[in-house]
């Protein structure tokens, strides 16, 4: 019979490669800051969908402040992360 149990501990870890791998590929691409404003619409986005108070309002107004510069680079970006890190 075969296991089809995920091992949960080799996920995180490939999960965290993973990112690694993203943020590397998007710091040399974009620049640090767009690693960071990913970074931190990531954790706004996982705090919105685990219902921590205010965290939507913060979530919407993060992006509304984001000027024309930064909406180039961070949807896609940030469509990539949510894909395989959410």
């Amino acid at each position: 019979m075969v296991d089809s149990m995920v091992d949960s501990d080799q996920l995180r870890s490939d999960t965290r490669m993973v990112e690694d791998l993203l943020g590397q590929v998007v710091t040399e691409d974009e620049g640090p800051e767009v690693v960071q404003l990913v970074t931190e619409i990531r954790k706004l986005a996982r705090e919105r969908r685990t219902n921590v108070a205010g965290a939507e309002a913060m979530l919407s107004r993060r992006i509304q402040s984001l000027c024309r510069d930064s909406c180039d680079s961070v949807p896609g970006w940030a469509a990539i992360a949510t894909d395989f890190l959410a």
